[in-house]
C-alpha cells in the first residue's frame, strides 16, 4: 500500500485537493499549499488533481530513497541531474503505481517531472514562510536544540 494519498474535498462547486500521509493521517503541507494555489489561480480541477498524484508519486520516491524535498536544495547540480534521472527511471519501471499491466509513457513521466520542477519553482519563488521554518527546525534539531 502507498503511503501517500491523493484525497479531494468539495466546497461548493470547488473541489480542493490535498496529499494525505496514510501512516500518520496528517496532511502533507508543502504540496497541499502548492494544489491550494493552483484552486486560488483557476486552475482545472483535472490539472490539479493529475498534479496532486504526481506529486504524491514523487512524495512516494523520496520516502523510498530516503530523502526529503528540502534535500534537493543541499546537493550540488550532478547530484540533482542524477537524483530526477534516478527518479524518471523509477517512473518508467512503474514503482508509482500498482497497475502493472502497461509501462508509462515517456510523456507521461516527463510531465510528472515537470510538476515535481514547477512545485519547487512555487517554493523559490513565494519564498515559503514554511520552508524556511523546516530548514530552522532542521538546524536546530542538528544544533541538539530540539530532541
Amino acid at each position: 500500500m502507498k503511503r501517500y494519498k491523493v484525497e479531494m474535498q468539495r466546497e461548493g462547486s470547488v473541489k480542493y485537493f490535498f496529499i494525505r500521509d496514510m501512516e500518520t493521517l496528517e496532511i502533507v503541507l508543502l504540496p497541499s499549499k502548492y494544489l491550494m494555489h493552483q484552486v486560488r489561480a483557476n486552475r482545472s480541477p483535472n490539472t490539479i488533481r493529475r498534479n496532486a498524484f504526481a506529486l504524491a508519486y514523487y512524495w512516494e520516491y523520496l520516502l523510498e530513497e530516503e530523502h526529503e524535498a528540502e534535500d534537493v536544495y543541499g546537493m550540488d547540480y550532478e547530484t540533482q541531474y542524477d537524483f530526477f534521472a534516478e527518479y524518471l527511471k523509477w517512473l518508467k519501471a512503474g514503482k508509482h503505481t500498482d497497475n502493472l499491466d502497461k509501462e508509462p509513457q515517456n510523456k507521461t513521466c516527463n510531465a510528472y517531472l515537470k510538476e515535481v520542477f514547477r512545485f519547487y519553482s512555487f517554493l523559490i519563488y513565494r519564498k515559503d514562510r514554511l520552508w524556511r521554518s523546516l530548514e530552522l527546525k532542521n538546524a536546530r534539531t542538528e544544533a541538539g536544540m530540539i530532541t
